[in-house]
């Protein structure tokens, strides 16, 4: 339970996914809303898709699911980078190259 007490301050809602924010003021995650919700738990949402108009050089948003509940939340590329929520390598392995495109 002290575990669980602890651990609350530390989580955020933010679009449709919860989030644990880190030491460093970044953010891990995303984790299930839905899991949080009933159980007390963070569970990892599994990456869907990545969202990128034909105009845009990177994706713009990222689709993940909840494969529990099979709830989605879409994250936008910016609010992960801003967050560092990936490493910057991890970022750029999601930006496709010439190959990919």
């Amino acid at each position: 339970m002290q575990g669980l007490l602890a651990l609350i301050p530390k989580v955020e809602f933010h679009y449709e996914a919860m989030w644990r924010c880190r030491e460093d003021g970044s953010l891990e995650g995303p984790y299930s809303p839905q899991v949080w919700d009933t159980e007390r738990k963070l569970v990892r949402m599994h990456l869907r898709q990545r969202i990128q108009p034909f105009t845009s050089p990177k994706p713009t948003f990222f689709r993940f699911v909840c494969l529990k509940f099979e709830k989605y939340s879409v994250i936008p590329f910016e609010f992960m980078e801003k967050n560092r929520v990936w490493s910057a390598e991890e970022l750029a392995a999601q930006i496709p190259t010439e190959k990919e495109k």
